[in-house]
């Protein structure tokens, strides 16, 4: 037990470290089912943007995919998930979930919807305006 304590303790490190050096909405969360409840994760990594010192404080989700996870974490499933939706900070997000259900650790990467969204929508109107160009040039050129 010792031991899974001290490896969730060092990867809750690991993440704030992360968290300390990532720019943008993108971050690390560390989460353990809490109390054995399959409704119910608790964060053990600090949140990027809150106030909140997780190692002092119960840092306790309900939220659909805490509940998605702490299910997963229970039947030591390790399988990744791709999870989309609302975040502590009430924005749209993606989350990237892989498990460590040997040690009942879940690894949480979390990015805001609109920062994914935005490159995408400028890469289409790149394209779009390349082949309209392309198909401009092929028009006049005839």
């Amino acid at each position: 037990q010792e031991l899974i304590n001290n490896s969730v303790t060092q990867a809750a490190q690991y993440a704030d470290d992360q968290n300390a050096q990532q720019s943008g909405s993108l971050e690390l969360l560390v989460g353990t089912q809490y109390q054995g409840r399959t409704d119910a994760m608790r964060y053990v990594s600090n949140f990027k943007y809150r106030d909140t010192d997780c190692s002092e404080e119960l840092c306790v989700s309900t939220s659909a995919a805490a509940h998605t996870i702490a299910q997963a974490l229970a039947a030591k499933s390790a399988a990744g998930q791709l999870i989309r939706g609302v975040d502590y900070r009430g924005e749209q997000t993606i989350l990237a979930v892989d498990m460590m259900p040997e040690l009942g650790i879940a690894f949480l990467l979390k990015i805001d919807v609109s920062e994914v969204e935005w490159p995408l929508i400028v890469n289409l109107l790149i394209l779009l305006g390349a082949a309209f160009g392309i198909t401009l040039l092929g028009v006049v050129g005839l």
